[in-house]
């Protein structure tokens, strides 16, 4: 059965561990640059399938774009502090 891509956006997860609350699927869908948050399918695996939702309306390139893992806190510090290093370098 096809879906809109709006379908299952009042479906609300009980407990969001990014924002600290419940949250709706329409928000998570397009909440990462008009694309899911990367833990879409762990948060709304028991509501839906919306691994096939997402292979529906996302295409292989999509998918793997919100889909990678994420970085870890370490690997978010080292990039701040080397983006803050640049910013700190006189142009010559």
């Amino acid at each position: 059965m096809h879906r809109t891509l709006d379908s299952f956006d009042g479906v609300t997860h009980f407990w969001c561990p990014i924002l600290g609350q419940p949250i709706n699927f329409g928000y998570c869908r397009k909440t990462n640059e008009g694309l899911p948050c990367p833990r879409v399918l762990a948060c709304y695996e028991s509501h839906f399938d919306v691994a096939g939702f997402l292979g529906q309306h996302f295409n292989d390139e999509q998918r793997r774009s919100f889909l990678a893992p994420a970085p870890g806190k370490l690997e978010r510090i080292c990039r701040g502090l080397e983006a803050a290093k640049h910013e700190q370098e006189p142009e010559s």
